[in-house]
């Protein structure tokens, strides 16, 4: 069902720079190949609010999300094999977004953000019992020193502690990375989790604290029943390195009725995984000549471990699986007001090595979906450099003034809204066309004509 719709507009510039930062990925596998490419990232709450001002970097460099929650690189390198994003916000628990591709276009990345709530507290000088939902902690007396200079806390110890479950539909957007391991031979991993902890000390006065040296604590984890039928006996713990952006393996847990039982040495994020050698899968998804971009894609096993995560602007996905093992490959857009609708499902594999599953064409029904094709042009008729487009709280990218957007349409309003941001972030000259169970906006980074077919 595709209409015309003719829209002219004018809109102000909006500036966002990138800043150098000494600190950098550590290197690259050494199969890693690399490619220029754009990323285009927004940082929510878990109630997807977006969050203003987050610390975003990549590769070195060092950017903040804007008043929507955004951030972006321009043209950058981005590997094959793997990359990584920090994300950091005072008042919540410091997340990264990790990734792969072989093919350059626009990486599209969502991260959650939990809010980091001290809301245990006990005196350094006496043991203290932990217990949370789903995790409890045992800290033994006087085991507790200053992060920063590794001098021995006296006082009170501020505690911040939240579970992630795996089994929630939102863990590769709320985890921190992904499932990319590093084994000890330096070879990639995946993981399959049975549950991860976000856990963070500090003193009344906010300065970081951690466990003294050669001090270890009984760490417990309440594993979800829907996986506690595959749980294992005896389990691996791993903590997540956000320089790397790699789970590294430190320690194990057993199992003890429902809850995997283990010693750690520190506090960071900590997660009860079964380790498995690893390949790259790459594809492409389009449908007829469209291509399907932004769509949630996951690649995993019989034990619903593999790859998830997003299209990028020209449909390619990929993804860091289970070798030797066969998988589903699954693709599902949201429908806003109800969820997630699967779309397609396919079974693929065992592969061996990585591998390009080539191009997959997906039949999206005309009565379903809105088909946004739109080319941006500013007043000199040229395309617009940057621009987003909103839908429905959700804000999708474009670049050079190309638009090729599908979105379900059962939950859409009834009317496409063009909206002009100013570079003070005030919303001003709107725009409306009437379209039926529609509502779209978009914003521009230039004066802008807009013309949809």
């Amino acid at each position: 069902m595709l209409k015309t719709i003719s829209i002219s507009f004018c809109l102000l510039f909006l500036f966002a720079s990138c800043q150098k930062d000494e600190e950098g990925f550590i290197p690259n596998p050494s199969s890693e190949t690399e490619v220029l490419s754009d990323i285009f990232g927004t940082v929510t709450t878990e109630s997807n609010e977006p969050i203003v001002g987050a610390t975003v970097t990549f590769n070195g460099l060092s950017t903040q999300s804007d008043t929507d929650g955004v951030y972006t690189f321009r043209q950058v390198e981005v590997g094959s094999q793997h990359n990584v994003i920090q994300i950091e916000k005072e008042g919540y628990f410091e997340n990264a977004r990790t990734f792969r591709t072989a093919k350059p276009g626009i990486q599209y990345q969502r991260t959650i953000l939990q809010e980091k709530v001290f809301s245990h507290e006990f005196q350094s000088d006496a043991s203290f019992e932990l217990i949370s939902d789903l995790a409890q902690i045992n800290f033994p007396e006087n085991a507790i020193v200053v992060e920063e200079s590794g001098e021995t806390y006296t006082g009170l110890v501020q505690v911040a502690l939240r579970e992630i479950d795996p089994s929630i539909d939102q863990l590769s957007e709320t985890m921190p990375g992904d499932m990319t391991a590093l084994g000890d031979d330096g070879e990639l991993l995946t993981l399959q989790s049975f549950g991860m902890v976000n856990v963070e000390m500090q003193a009344p006065d906010g300065q970081k604290l951690q466990l003294a040296p050669s001090t270890e604590v009984e760490m417990r984890y309440t594993v979800h029943e829907s996986l506690l039928s595959t749980a294992p006996a005896s389990i691996d713990l791993w903590y997540f390195d956000y320089d790397t952006g790699m789970w590294v393996q430190e320690g194990s847990a057993v199992l003890s009725g429902n809850q995997y039982v283990g010693k750690v040495s520190h506090f960071s994020c900590w997660n009860y995984d079964v380790s498995a050698p690893s390949v790259v899968v790459n594809g492409r998804i389009i449908s007829e000549d469209f291509d399907v971009s932004f769509f949630r894609v996951t690649i995993l096993n019989a034990d619903n471990a593999g790859g998830r995560g997003w299209t990028d602007s020209n449909g390619n996905l990929s993804g860091r699986v289970e070798r030797g093992k066969e998988l589903v490959l699954s693709v599902y857009h949201s429908e806003f007001c109800s969820g997630w609708k699967y779309l397609y499902q396919q079974t693929v594999g065992p592969f061996d090595t990585d591998t390009d599953i080539g191009t997959i064409n997906l039949d999206l029904p005309e009565s379903e979906f809105l088909f946004f094709s739109t080319t941006a042009f500013n007043c000199d008729s040229e395309p617009v450099e940057e621009g987003r487009v909103y839908i429905e709280g959700q804000v999708f990218p474009f670049i050079d003034g190309i638009i090729d957007l599908a979105f379900l349409s059962r939950c859409l309003a009834e009317s496409v809204d063009i909206l002009n941001i100013t570079p003070a972030t005030s919303r001003s000259q709107l725009y409306k066309a009437k379209h039926l169970l529609r509502k779209l906006v978009i914003e521009n980074f230039g004066m802008s004509t807009i013309q949809k077919s």
